[in-house]
C-alpha cells in the first residue's frame, strides 16, 4: 500500500515535504490495519503532519507535539512513530522510511531523551534530613536513641 507523508510548511517555507512509501496494508507488531492519520499540534494548533494512505481518508486526528514546538511530556514530539490514537508505536514504520526520515527520528527520539534527563529532578537526598534535630520523646520507638537531635545537655 502506498502512503504519502506530507509535512506542513511552516511560515517560512513554501512547499510541503513530501515522501511516499510502499508498506503492507497491516502492521505486523501490532496486528492494526494501516488508516490515514493528521496530526495536530496542540500547542500552535498546527497539522504538521499527514499521512495518507492511497486509499484517502477518513483520518483520525491526532493531537501530538510538532517538533518546532517541542512542549511535549507524554509522547515524542513531532514523531511519525507515535500512534497517538492507539498510545503505541507503528514500529513498522521505520523499515518503510527514506533513510532522511529515519534520520529524523533518531535525532527527535535522542532530542526527547535529553529533555526527559534534563528535566528529572534530582533523587532525593535523605541524608540531608540527618542533621535535623528531633524532639527526644521519652519511651518512643528507640529509647535512649536521640532522632538525629543532639543530646540533652548534662549528659
Amino acid at each position: 500500500m502506498k502512503v504519502t507523508i506530507a509535512f506542513s510548511p511552516r511560515e517560512t517555507e513554501t512547499e510541503f515535504d513530501s515522501y511516499e512509501i510502499e508498506r503492507p496494508e497491516q502492521d505486523s507488531y501490532r496486528g492494526f490495519w494501516i488508516h490515514s492519520r493528521a496530526k495536530i499540534c496542540p500547542h500552535c494548533l498546527q497539522i504538521w503532519v499527514t499521512m495518507t494512505t492511497e486509499k484517502g481518508g477518513p483520518y483520525a486526528i491526532e493531537g501530538q507535539s510538532c517538533a518546532e514546538c517541542n512542549e511535549s511530556h507524554y509522547c515524542v514530539a513531532g514523531s511519525l512513530l507515535e500512534d497517538r490514537t492507539s498510545q503505541t508505536f507503528d514500529l513498522d514504520l521505520i523499515r518503510y522510511l527514506p533513510l532522511e526520515l529515519q534520520q529524523r527520528e533518531f535525532d527527535l527520539h535522542v532530542r526527547a531523551l535529553q529533555k526527559d534527563s534534563q528535566n528529572e529532578q534530582p533523587p532525593t537526598d535523605f541524608s540531608a534530613g540527618i542533621g535535623i534535630a528531633q524532639p527526644f520523646v521519652e519511651g518512643g520507638p528507640n529509647p535512649g536513641h536521640y532522632h538525629g537531635a543532639l543530646p540533652p545537655s548534662g549528659s
